[in-house]
């Protein structure tokens, strides 16, 4: 990964993965679904690098996204415009690439719901 998380990072992303799993079970969005399948790599991927025991997480449906806007503002992570983003701007076998595909995706998902 590129960047240092911690492990109230990990757990925010946890609670955010369980409520898109299920959201995109619920209403059978196959694209959420498989923005939920690249976050949970991301997840065991930055627990393997924390020594964090994926079987010890236990997400909430109540969480507090501020350690996710806190990782992305501290490192200074730019988002991508996720309505004017074309394929050639993301390199899938790119790590800071696909975190920082993830972190847009969570960032338009919760502030969509905002802009209503």
């Amino acid at each position: 990964m590129v960047f240092t998380k911690t492990s109230e990072y990990v757990m925010a992303l946890c609670c955010v993965h369980k409520m898109l799993y299920d959201k995109s079970r619920e209403t059978r969005d196959q694209r959420l679904y498989g923005i939920t399948v690249v976050l949970l790599k991301y997840i065991k991927k930055a627990c393997d690098e924390l020594g964090i025991d994926t079987r010890t997480l236990a997400p909430t449906d109540k969480f507090d996204l501020a350690p996710i806007y806190e990782y992305v503002r501290v490192n200074q992570i730019h988002l991508y415009d996720l309505t004017n983003m074309n394929d050639s701007d993301m390199d899938p076998l790119n790590d800071a690439h696909i975190e920082r595909f993830i972190l847009s995706h969570i960032n338009y998902i919760f502030t969509r719901a905002e802009r209503r």
